[in-house]
């Protein structure tokens, strides 16, 4: 499936445009991986979500997010 290209990036109105909800999601990733806010293109070590990777029966795996 194609996708289009978003500025804004991760929303739950995306997700709902392209995942079934009434599909089972399956986790691919054995851990999260800590996503960290940037401030003038600078790390601030500061953990504002964990991303993973995911797959579901209609799509072909895609990263995920989940915000603090």
């Amino acid at each position: 499936m194609k996708t289009k290209n978003r500025k804004n990036g991760y929303s739950a109105n995306t997700a709902k445009q392209y995942v079934d909800q009434k599909q089972a999601i399956h986790c691919l990733s054995t851990e999260f991986e800590a996503q960290i806010k940037f401030e003038d293109g600078q790390p601030t070590g500061e953990i504002i979500g964990h991303k993973s990777m995911v797959l579901t029966e209609r799509i072909a795996a895609f990263s995920s997010e989940i915000r603090i």
